[in-house]
């Protein structure tokens, strides 16, 4: 599958391109002239050819964050990604089942309520009472028969194509998830605008490789594919954490060396909070995650 490299907007080269700085975090590396010669090349579009030499250094440029990489295509399609949609009493969930229902789309969805007062009919798992988004995330992705899932909130609603601007990631064996951009849901209202400047689920309009102390640190499960075998090793999400379990995941996976990758050229809209005092309350739950995830 041909590969293309696009350069970071930090990325900078000195000594006639045999320095490159930039990255995140920023770093400094040294290349030999013909290493110069062949990065000259990538960036000036031309493919990254397969021979292992060759491949290695452009991954080692991928890794640092340096450049990111552009596949033609990957080895899954839309109908190898099973949904996983937990819900605890938002109504709102069928418009995000309605989006993923698309011809073309991916696999049925596991819907899982997690406790809902209401039980949700045609949940495929359903918790008596509330266990927390870890433990419907596990419930939800332990049904699945692909080797994909995504994850997405009740209140997201996937634009077109976003699976398919994802799913080329997967081409790299080390890639573990890929993350869209989570985009709040347009409005009138103060709060809706302030949320479509200030989210904290959008993580902004450039790539990023995620991981600990760089410029993507972390990326939500409001919408995030991620490969069942990387699950399974983790043996998925820590259900003793009832917020941060998404930061918690990311981490655990960039300690095994696995990469997740953030690419917004693939988009969801998420549903904001209805009034002031919920923006506050989701506001100081994020908060209490901090202390377990230091």
């Amino acid at each position: 599958m041909p590969l293309r490299l696009d350069p970071d907007p930090s990325l900078s080269r000195l000594s006639g391109g045999r320095t490159l700085l930039g990255g995140a975090p920023y770093r400094v590396l040294r290349l030999s002239a013909a290493g110069a010669r062949l990065v000259d090349g990538w960036l000036a579009g031309e493919p990254v050819p397969a021979r292992p030499g060759q491949r290695r250094l452009a991954d080692r440029l991928i890794t640092a964050g340096l450049v990111h990489p552009r596949y033609a295509a990957g080895p899954f399609t839309p109908a190898d990604v099973t949904p996983v949609v937990p819900v605890r009493d938002r109504p709102e969930v069928n418009s995000t089942l309605s989006a993923l229902r698309s011809p073309g789309g991916p696999a049925a969805a596991v819907v899982v309520d997690d406790g809902s007062r209401v039980p949700l009919p045609g949940a495929a798992v359903r918790h008596p009472v509330s266990r927390g988004p870890a433990a419907a995330r596990n419930s939800g992705w332990r049904l699945a028969g692909t080797e994909l899932v995504a994850f997405l909130d009740a209140d997201v609603v996937p634009e077109p194509g976003w699976l398919e601007t994802l799913l080329p990631h997967f081409a790299d064996p080390r890639v573990a998830a890929v993350a869209p951009r989570v985009r709040s849901r347009p409005g009138g209202s103060v709060l809706e605008r302030y949320e479509r400047e200030r989210s904290p689920l959008d993580l902004g309009p450039l790539p990023a490789v995620v991981r600990p102390g760089s410029r993507v640190s972390y990326v939500p499960t409001a919408a995030l594919v991620v490969r069942v075998s990387a699950l399974r090793a983790l043996d998925g999400f820590d259900e003793s954490l009832r917020y941060g379990e998404d930061v918690d995941l990311v981490w655990r996976l960039a300690a095994r060396d696995l990469l997740v990758r953030y690419e917004p050229g693939s988009e969801v809209r998420h549903a904001p909070r209805g009034c002031w005092s919920a923006w506050a309350r989701q506001r100081f739950d994020y908060g209490t995650s901090a202390a377990p995830l230091a």
